[in-house]
């Protein structure tokens, strides 16, 4: 009696696949924990106290935190342009770009809050206060107007719907009634500081 076995070619590399395939998951495995993106400590940012809503007279403490709040607004605005900046010229990795951005936007989410918090208080009290609350809205609105057409301005340029001049032009202009709201807003808030003295 004779056996004849014929052992087909593709069973002989499938044990070694199985190795292979276990290694390649276990190193996945290893690779995907070991390359989390670490979270990066920002510079500690200051808590601005929210004092308690009262209507008449305003206190210095709620003053001065509206002007802080919105201070530190405009700073986190300008530091996000330029990270934006930094990002499209490939001075920093996208990934870091992504964190730092959406750190500095939660940040002035928070910000957002805790002035919206703080509007009815000054409304409230009328006059002069209520007059400087209307105005800061007026000037962060151009200010984030001038923003946004900025941002088209450059759509559109790489789209080609605007020239080379026209685009040069249209960035001036727009360049210009920035850093007019900008000083406006500035101004504005100096106002509400000396109310505080």
């Amino acid at each position: 009696m004779q056996i004849v076995y014929e052992y087909n070619s593709l069973w002989v590399s499938f044990r070694p696949t199985i190795w292979v395939w276990g290694l390649a998951a276990a190193g996945s495995v290893v690779l995907v924990f070991f390359r989390r993106p670490k979270t990066q400590k920002t510079s500690k940012s200051t808590k601005i106290p929210v004092p308690k809503l009262t209507t008449g007279k305003i206190e210095s403490e709620q003053i001065r935190a509206l002007a802080d709040a919105y201070e530190e607004k405009m700073r986190i605005s300008s530091e996000i342009t330029l990270l934006s900046q930094r990002a499209q010229k490939g001075k920093m990795p996208r990934r870091q770009y992504k964190v730092q951005k959406r750190a500095l936007e939660l940040r002035k989410a928070s910000l957002s809050k805790t002035i919206s918090e703080l509007k009815p208080t000054f409304i409230a009290a009328g006059g002069n206060y209520a007059d400087l609350v209307k105005q800061l809205d007026t000037a962060e609105t151009e200010v984030n107007t001038a923003e946004a057409n900025l941002k088209v301005a450059d759509a559109r340029r790489k789209t080609g719907e605007l020239t080379i001049e026209d685009y040069k032009k249209s960035i001036s202009d727009l360049q210009k009634r920035k850093e007019k709201a900008e000083s406006k807003f500035s101004g504005i808030l100096l106002r509400l500081r000396e109310e505080i003295r």
